[in-house]
């Protein structure tokens, strides 16, 4: 639905597609961001989950639905077209998401869920981080206009509709939805631009708990990562299935802009799945 540093807008069909193409009872995006593998693909589950750490993201998953869209809506057509793609006004909403980040919010609250699309549409590339509005190169309004044309379109709604919006760590969401029939999609901070991705820290550590947490998961899951020296100690070739694609990067990691996109999937859980459902998808392995 919109831009987010590390979404899986040009990738969301190419991950999913690995996927065992089986009914699952819930499907959880652990990471959700812009939740493009859900929004891109025909999800079979019975319920669908999307969780955030950032409490602005899950306020406006809230806010998208039917109950609120109306008065979202209205809200985010209320603001004037001479006042997009406005410095100024960029920087008083920067100011004040800087300043509620850790702070409780009320969901769904539209004025918190119009300052946030406010920004992610006028930074650059979805990395709240980086100012890319009030230039001539700024795509600041177009952006907002596609946001609002998906919110009204009746595809998207229907989608948006089904999911549950949670705003947990990920320890404790793994412990609330994990099930048997279950699915997680895994696409934490990546390895060196952490702090790019949130506000709150997600220090190096938290990558290993994370990887010891999923090999304690009943559900199946696929992780996305760019990869790096440690990897390979945490996600082992002889345990996990690791496939690449060479994907354009709308906001260069490294200074590269072409990059591999890697998930990892866990050998065992994939082989019983294809084993007794008599489904799925088959690739070529390390």
């Amino acid at each position: 639905m919109y831009n987010y540093i590390g979404g899986k807008y040009k990738t969301g069909k190419w991950i999913y597609s690995n996927f065992p193409a089986i009914k699952w009872s819930r499907y959880t995006e652990i990471f959700g961001g812009a939740m493009w593998v859900y929004l891109q693909n025909n999800v079979n589950a019975d319920e669908i989950y999307f969780n955030d750490i950032n409490p602005f993201l899950v306020n406006i998953w809230n806010c998208m639905k039917k109950d609120f869209r109306d008065d979202f809506l209205k809200s985010l057509k209320g603001i004037r077209r001479e006042e997009l793609d406005n410095k100024d006004r960029f920087l008083h909403y920067k100011k004040l998401h800087d300043g509620e980040i850790n702070n409780p919010m009320d969901y769904p609250n539209h004025v918190f869920a119009v300052l946030m699309i406010y920004i992610l549409t006028h930074c650059w590339s979805g990395n709240i981080t980086k100012q890319g509005c009030g230039n001539p190169k700024s795509k600041a309004v177009e952006k907002w206009d596609t946001f609002i044309r998906r919110l009204e379109d009746e595809h998207f709604q229907k989608k948006i509709d089904r999911v549950i919006s949670l705003n947990l760590d990920f320890n404790t969401l793994i412990d609330k939805v994990d099930d048997e029939n279950g699915c997680f999609y895994v696409d934490p901070p990546y390895w060196n631009l952490e702090k790019e991705y949130y506000t709150q820290s997600f220090p190096k550590e938290r990558h290993f708990e994370l990887s010891e947490k999923l090999k304690t998961c009943k559900s199946f899951w696929v992780l996305s990562y760019y990869a790096y020296d440690d990897l390979e100690d945490m996600y082992p070739y002889k345990d996990y299935y690791w496939r690449t694609k060479l994907v354009t990067k709308t906001a260069a990691h490294n200074n590269k802009s072409k990059e591999y996109e890697l998930i990892i999937i866990p050998k065992e859980k994939y082989d019983n799945i294809i084993k007794n459902k008599l489904t799925g998808n088959f690739f070529d392995v390390k």
